[in-house]
């Protein structure tokens, strides 16, 4: 199989199926608009070969049904001359049992089917086994019957043969447990079958963690060895990534992770076998890419969410446009938070993925005049979007800088990323023609002087300050402003709020060495922060001594302590020198309620509407200039 570049679209669960899990139109506009922008291969979503491992969003392959909607995601991708491949794969015991009609779900041994409590797996019997590979052999014939190019076999993430291959799920005593040789022989028979029914010639690919990370987990070592069998077995090309789905999904890295931070595990593997090495994993950069080919870590690199959030990367990269290129800023917050609610797949800086056909942004009929005002993330949507449509774009900004929020966000350890999006979005104003102007209040007056048709308000919001005793005494002061820059006073600092932005900044502080205990009156801290941040977040709080406080209501603030109450009404003191309060937000309504009735057509997006994400505030920007 010859491809046309070493960029891979790697298999994610993208959710674009419909309830039976067959292929969606959907499904199809998104994978044709990856292989119009340039990317090599594209590896759609893994695919269930059986029953017993499918749950809701997840793309099947167990019946002769679903061939025609695959194959229809295959012409749309050959059309714009990219190659083809779908993963292969039976979830085990990652399956909760009311997605199977009660039954109990199937491992290599009995363990605990994760999201649940005190429900197990049992063990699969041999015959079992014998009837799951062939489930998988009759998969990959439905594969190559509906054309695709290649097929890849998921034996990564805590999948089935996964479960198979790592001490960690796979205490059997049979021929099927115990040393490595006897874990492989599960995938060694599959893979077997498999080559039988597609033949000797056709590409077969396989997806492993090197490293699971996970006690009596798969380690590197073993990995090295499991990918020399898959090349013994007759597997063409090795997939490297990590992890299990279950415990840890850091094939998710979020921005905490440096790029490429595993690249060494491909490296690893690529030394030990002849066959084609892919990487994967926090490689968003087009040059980042490059430098590992050049230094032969790795033959393909897989660029899963960067393609997610610009399907154009190879273009614009084959092309030297560096600066066109939207980075993936590794937030979690559309392709992990959303898809784990039981939604499809979204990115917080590209709203028209899984929605390609309704999204395209195409000349208004008319060119008009339009004022934004804000360039906080949803303002420079609108704006970006605004001017490729044609109209004529003012954008006002209060700051010396655009990016709004984004530039607080950018302050504190481990969310360097954000400055890429402000630095796309800067770029993009200026290619885009958009006539930006800082340090400017944006009055009724001065909105009035450009004569606009059409004001698209993007103010934002401003922070919460709470009904609580002595909340305005000079000890204390609001996350924002420690972000602005301004000096936290003392040794011992009480964070009132253990939100996203409440953690950041006590992370921020206690960098500085400070003694930080973050004071919140839910039952967890960083509830809303995704499942992966989070547990990187948890973790450097305990190596950075941040003491936390839960179901705690902060009932008063003195110079000197925080009085706050338990969930049963007790009251306890926390000597604080300073509060920080990171309480919520609050829309800034102002120029709103000055300018109705005032303007002919005025859309109110992102945190001026209502402070929500830079999700929100983006696709708000987008869909509401997108209809200007």
């Amino acid at each position: 199989m010859q491809v046309r570049n070493r960029i891979v679209h790697p298999c994610m669960s993208m959710r674009f199926v419909d309830t039976a899990g067959a292929v969606t139109q959907r499904a199809i506009d998104y994978y044709a608009e990856r292989a119009r922008g340039g990317v090599g291969l594209v590896i759609v979503d893994t695919s269930t070969v059986g029953s017993l491992s499918t749950q809701p969003g997840i793309q099947r392959i167990d019946s002769d049904h679903y061939i025609r909607g695959l194959n229809e995601i295959v012409k749309a991708v050959h059309l714009w001359g990219a190659k083809i491949g779908i993963q292969l794969t039976h979830v085990g015991t990652l399956v909760p049992p009311r997605y199977i009609g009660g039954m109990t779900p199937v491992s290599a041994s009995r363990n605990p089917v994760p999201g649940t409590t005190g429900i197990h797996s049992r063990a699969l019997s041999i015959n079992e086994i014998k009837d799951i590979q062939n489930q998988y052999a009759e998969a990959a014939r439905r594969a190559k019957t509906a054309d695709f190019d290649t097929i890849e076999i998921q034996a990564a993430h805590g999948h089935l043969i996964g479960q198979f291959l790592s001490r960690h799920t796979n205490r059997r005593k049979d021929r099927y447990g115990g040393d490595l040789n006897r874990r492989f022989r599960f995938a060694e028979e599959i893979i077997d079958q498999v080559r039988a029914r597609v033949g000797s010639s056709f590409p077969l690919m396989a997806r492993i963690s090197a490293e699971e990370f996970e006690k009596n987990g798969i380690t590197l070592d073993e990995a090295k060895e499991t990918a020399k069998k898959l090349e013994e077995t007759g597997v063409d090309c090795v997939d490297v990534s990590l992890g299990i789905t279950s415990e840890n999904q850091l094939y998710l890295a979020p921005m905490a992770i440096s790029r490429g931070h595993y690249v060494y595990l491909a490296e690893a593997v690529k030394k030990c076998i002849g066959i084609p090495v892919v990487t994967s994993c926090r490689i968003n950069d087009p040059r980042l890419a490059e430098s590992i080919l050049e230094e032969g870590k790795a033959d393909f690199v897989a660029i899963g969410r960067g393609l997610a959030t610009d399907p154009e990367l190879p273009n614009k990269a084959r092309e030297g446009r560096f600066d066109e290129i939207r980075m993936c800023m590794a937030c979690n917050d559309g392709c992990v938070t959303v898809t784990r609610m039981g939604k499809h797949y979204a990115c917080t800086l590209n709203a028209a993925v899984g929605n390609e056909r309704d999204c395209q942004i195409r000349k208004a009929e008319k060119s008009k005049r339009v004022v934004v005002v804000g360039g906080g993330p949803g303002g420079l949507e609108a704006a970006r979007v605004a001017a490729l449509r044609g109209h004529e774009v003012f954008l006002l900004e209060k700051n010396n800088q655009l990016g709004g929020q984004m530039v607080l966000g950018a302050v504190p350890p481990h969310t360097e990323e954000v400055k890429n999006t402000i630095r796309y979005f800067t770029n993009e104003m200026r290619r885009l023609g958009v006539k930006v102007t800082l340090n400017v209040e944006a009055t009724p007056a001065a909105i009035h002087e450009l004569k606009p048709q059409v004001v698209v308000l993007a103010t934002g919001a401003e922070a919460l300050i709470p009904e609580i005793k002595g909340v305005h005494a000079e000890n204390v002061i609001t996350a924002w402003d420690v972000l602005r820059g301004a000096n936290v006073n003392g040794q011992k600092i009480a964070m009132v709020g253990g939100g996203l932005v409440g953690c950041e900044v006590a992370e921020l502080l206690a960098g500085k060495g400070k003694s930080v205990t973050v004071v919140e009156m839910l039952p967890e801290i960083a509830g809303d922060m995704n499942v992966v941040s989070r547990k990187y977040l948890l973790e450097r709080f305990d190596k950075n001594g941040v003491q936390v406080l839960t179901d705690a209501k902060v009932q008063e603030i003195t110079p000197e302590r925080v009085i706050w109450v338990d969930k049963k009404g007790s009251k306890h003191d926390l000597q604080a020198d300073a509060a920080i309060l990171a309480v919520g937000a609050v829309a800034n309504e102002r120029l709103s309620k000055n300018l109705a009735g005032a303007i002919p057509e005025m859309h109110i997006i992102g945190d001026s509407r209502s402070p929500r994400t830079i999700r929100d505030a983006v696709h708000e920007g987008f869909h509401c200039a997108n209809h200007i």
